[in-house]
């Protein structure tokens, strides 16, 4: 709780030693850390949550289940639960206010400014190489149990049709946009278990975006999108960036495609 952010870094860093050593690890202190208002710090401690336990000298099955419920709880209360807030929000989007050779930076402030505080670091840190194969794994969990609720669909949905508009309000061509990240590989998650809540409106009208403006071989895994995003990497790689999205998005057809409407979709392709 130290006032210097290098003193709390450096505590969840000690707090994962002290584990790896034998010792417990505090899972709540390393939830409430998720929350904090540096994104490096978010960065080391959801990084710490999604980790797998296995620091434990020869772990029960039961103490390997109970952290992996604690982990489950606290990525459902800290994660998706704010990220569902964003779901029933409202959002003015201003008149555009940015010259133009610094319109890339601020539409970036701007959209971070529409959201409730640090939701889009929370995707951008879950769509991490580090943790992603944990988080598809806690979605998958989650879902089984019947824990995910449509809300997160729906505002994951919301952030992406916000992100749009406020980026075609700029008069920037569309052929250059790209969602917030991680919006759509969580999407593509969550969507297997919450089919219903995902408008297929919204997916004709991204396929037609992504797949008409799509560059002949920029067609990649979205796998190296979550390692193109780091802060210190600057401006991410737009091409890379939309071939993730458009993998994402195909594969959040495939799980809601029997909620589709046939004719409309055999007609577009679908």
């Amino acid at each position: 709780m130290d006032e210097k952010a290098a003193v709390r870094k450096a505590a969840l860093l000690v707090t994962k030693l002290v584990a790896i050593f034998g010792g417990s690890l505090d899972l709540k202190t390393i939830g409430r850390a998720c929350s904090d208002p540096l994104v490096s710090i978010c960065k080391v401690a959801i990084s710490a949550l999604l980790e797998r336990p296995t620091a434990y000298n020869s772990p029960s099955l039961d103490n390997e289940m109970s952290i992996q419920e604690e982990c489950e709880s606290l990525f459902l209360e800290l994660v998706l639960d704010r990220i569902s807030r964003a779901a029933s929000t409202s959002f003015a989007i201003d008149e555009p206010n940015c010259e133009s050779n610094m319109k890339a930076k601020c539409l970036e402030r701007e959209i971070k400014l529409l959201f409730p505080e640090g939701i889009l670091d929370l995707l951008k840190e879950i769509c991490n190489g580090e943790v992603t194969s944990w988080v598809k794994k806690i979605c998958t969990s989650l879902g089984k149990n019947k824990l995910l609720k449509p809300k997160v669909a729906i505002a994951l949905q919301n952030i992406i049709r916000t992100s749009e508009s406020l980026w075609l309000s700029h008069y920037m061509p569309i052929e250059k946009w790209t969602a917030p990240v991680g919006a759509w590989f969580l999407l593509s998650e969550v969507s297997a278990y919450l089919s219903k809540a995902v408008d297929w409106e919204f997916l004709h009208h991204h396929w037609r975006i992504l797949d008409e403006h799509r560059v002949e071989g920029e067609f990649q895994s979205p796998v190296v999108q979550g390692n193109v995003h780091e802060d210190e990497e600057g401006i991410r790689s737009n091409s890379v960036a939309r071939a993730g999205d458009l993998v994402f998005l195909l594969q959040t057809i495939s799980n809601v495609s029997a909620e589709l409407p046939p004719e409309p979709a055999f007609r577009t392709g679908f």
